[in-house]
């Protein structure tokens, strides 16, 4: 496998594409960050005025006019961007809480590589009134909980809208040499267009690869490095693990949270971190599935850095949520010139269980756990070789019981249109009272190949029965799968329609000692209107699937709808259905599900209503096996001076007649006010009930109630 990976380093990768150059100036005195369309003290920033489209195509003169300005300061990047818009009292922007930002309102967006390797680029976007989203793109995909500290403000005029921003030194990694730049621009009326500059070109699959280069940044950071966010959280709950309702005293916690931001290396500490504000998971309604799922990361601290320790791979080999409850939190990442290289450990109060086998339980036991990794850049393209090691140690119970895994990737860009994925995961698993030691492998190789008309790509992967990633997330072990996907697809800027695309899908996975699980063969086809009616289709006609030795024909299809038009109302349905083995008896049974989403703003207020049935019928008699349902909403409210109120409700329910009927209902009511991504206080009261019809007798509880505040404030020094 060595031998493998050191051939392929050997390949020799195209030169980085010709990228505008441009300099900006330093100004001895920064433009003032004011809410006033004087622009008269950045007369001396570079002027940027040639902007192209880039959807729905990539080609003809933009529909409005677009001017940046930039300009280095002591302290930081400067940007002014001039919306310009034939029908100013047409622009969409909305009051809200920052990161709520949807594609029904007029925003432009810039985004910074301050490394200039290509790997990861920072996503700053404003709507007309200053209202903040940021978040972290990489060749693996984005992360929207991705927070950074910096300034905005936003006010309509009388030719569109105007946009001043301020991006602190200190709250980038960065090395001398220029920076990666792209401005973007998005339009929600009409087709949806999106302005760019530099021009964007749909035959370049690398997204990442066409920043612009940014010169004139200061070697030295003038601002301070250091940031301390001390945080105090209060609260007052009772909960119910089996009998009565307890009631403990009231709680009054403090907490820290420490950065230290140098040119090209970042320190960050985290102490009873308090994770009571973020969103909770939505209940995926999962009755029936050969795969585990996975909940996607929200909390704060795990977001910083992330793009280093999750790598594509045949498994995920570390993922933040398999840390539940940390005590503390310590992580470390820099940058050189080889690459990037990072460091975390942490003190899970509550992931023993991640370690338990068979007749020993480990539940709420500590683990002490360490994650490393090193990036090492291959070429001018984004390619990089990875190289990541994972331990958790048990602390407590008889013996010693570790979890460790070592993994190798490689991603890397063949030809201009060719990128390969390959990756290796090992893992070495102690258990407590065992005395062998178990190994596991997982392995993977992903080909794709794509241009402005097609895309094609090619996998295969392999996780042996004995992989165990106690810092990761495996969805199946003990098989191998392999897949290929392929299709075309044209955009216009004059039809009716902006998109449209299909292909084929096809699919086979296999038990690890060779007996059939799987094979599949797909149509589907995408299309996008002019009025931002989008629609999905896929068609499996035929499929087999081997659950215990059992063989099933499968049959499925998935349609989707949504529409973008109007603010106001933005709905989504989505259907689904067919003729699926039922993976708890592999016997044939028929699946259906439904979901209906609604949401949308209207001024100060917005909302998100969610409704969903899945539900597993006998494929027979088309008696019902197992129903699962679900009712979400969301509902905020912003106020003067960065305050809002936000009220989440979930009610779920699960129904078979074998098992009886369960229910559970949680309500959160929170108030806050958050002028940046670190300074916040917030008050809230929260609640979960359950219905379980299984127990003897049936139980109905309030199973958690309390009143919560915190207060965090972010500190420079």
């Amino acid at each position: 496998m060595i031998r493998a990976f050191g051939l392929l380093m050997i390949c020799t990768a195209l030169a980085a594409q010709d990228a505008p150059r441009v300099e900006a100036p330093r100004l001895s005195r920064p433009p003032a960050l004011t809410r006033s369309p004087d622009l008269s003290d950045w007369a001396g920033a570079l002027r940027i005025t040639d902007f192209g489209c880039w959807f729905p195509v990539d080609a003809g003169e933009p529909i409005v006019e677009t001017v940046a300005h930039l300009a280095w300061g002591h302290d930081g990047l400067y940007i002014a961007l001039e919306a310009h818009d034939p029908e100013p009292a047409e622009v969409r922007s909305f009051p809200g809480r920052r990161d709520t930002l949807s594609n029904s309102q007029d925003t432009v967006c810039v985004e910074l590589d301050a490394t200039g390797k290509g790997q990861a680029v920072v996503s700053l976007t404003c709507n007309a009134l200053g209202v903040q989203a940021d978040a972290l793109d990489t060749a693996t995909g984005s992360s929207s909980s991705y927070d950074l500290l910096w300034d905005s403000v936003g006010l309509r005029t009388d030719y569109g809208y105007l946009v001043k921003i301020r991006v602190p030194f200190t709250s980038l990694r960065r090395l001398p040499g220029d920076w990666g730049l792209r401005i973007r621009r998005y339009l929600p009326k009409g087709r949806g267009y999106t302005l760019a500059w530099p021009q964007q070109s749909q035959d370049n699959p690398c997204d990442l690869c066409q920043l612009a280069r940014l010169s004139g940044a200061p070697v030295t950071n003038e601002g301070s490095p250091f940031l301390v966010i001390p945080t105090l959280t209060a609260r007052r709950s009772a909960s119910r693990a089996e009998g009565t309702l307890d009631h403990p005293d009231p709680e009054l916690r403090p907490g820290l949270d420490l950065r230290y931001s140098g040119r090209a290396l970042t320190v960050e500490g985290t102490y009873r971190p308090d994770f009571s504000a973020v969103e909770a998971d939505v209940d995926p309604l999962v009755i029936n599935s050969r795969y585990k799922y996975q909940y996607p990361e929200k909390r704060p601290f795990f977001q910083e850095g992330l793009e280093l320790f999750t790598v594509r791979g045949a498994q995920q080999q570390f993922s933040s949520r398999s840390l539940l409850d940390p005590l503390y939190g310590l992580k470390a990442t820099g940058r050189a010139a080889w690459g990037t290289w990072g460091l975390l450990q942490a003190q899970d109060e509550a992931g023993g269980a991640a370690l338990a086998s068979d007749g020993f339980a480990t539940d709420g036991l500590k683990t002490r756990n360490l994650v490393a990794a090193a990036r090492l850049d291959t070429d001018a393209q984004g390619s990089h070789l990875t190289l990541l090691g994972t331990e958790a140690l048990l602390l407590g119970g008889p013996g010693r019981s570790t979890g460790r895994s070592g993994g190798l990737y490689l991603d890397q860009r063949l030809a201009a249109n060719l990128r390969m994925a390959l990756s290796r995961i090992e893992s070495w698993t102690n258990l407590p009272g065992g005395s062998t030691e178990t190994h596991g492998t997982a392995t993977a190789l992903a080909l794709s190949w794509n241009n402005r008309h097609w895309s094609v790509d090619a996998s295969t992967q392999a996780t042996s029965p004995d992989l165990a990633l106690a810092n990761g997330f495996v969805d199946l072990t003990g098989y191998r799968s392999y897949a290929f996907s392929a299709g075309p697809g044209v955009r216009s800027a004059t039809a009716w329609w902006s998109f449209l695309g299909g292909g084929l899908d096809l699919g086979r996975s296999d038990a690890w000692e060779g007996a059939p699980l799987s094979r599949s063969g797909s149509l589907f086809l995408n299309l996008a209107t002019r009025i931002r009616l989008n629609a999905t289709l896929s068609w499996t006609p035929q499929g087999r699937e081997w659950v215990s030795g059992k063989e099933v024909r499968t049959n499925a299809h998935a349609f989707s709808l949504s529409l973008t038009r109007w603010p106001w109302l933005r709905p989504t349905l989505a259907l689904s259905g067919g003729r699926t083995p039922d993976y708890a008896t592999g016997l044939p049974a028929e699946q259906h599900s439904r979901q209906l989403n609604l949401r949308g703003n209207l001024q100060a207020f917005s909302y998100v209503l969610q409704g969903a049935v899945n539900q597993l019928e006998d494929g027979g008699s088309g008696a019902l096996i197992r129903r699962a349902q679900r009712i979400y909403a969301r509902m905020e409210y912003a106020l003067p001076w960065d305050l809002h109120l936000r009220l989440q409700l979930q009610h779920t329910r699960y129904e078979s007649p074998a098992q009886g009927t369960s229910r559970a209902r949680t309500f959160q009511l929170l108030s806050g006010w958050q002028p940046n991504a670190f300074t916040q206080v917030y008050a809230g009261y929260a609640q979960s009930r359950k219905t379980d019809r299984t127990l003897e007798p049936p139980m109905e509880r309030l199973m958690e109630k309390g009143l919560f505040a915190k207060i965090a404030y972010a500190l420079r020094f």
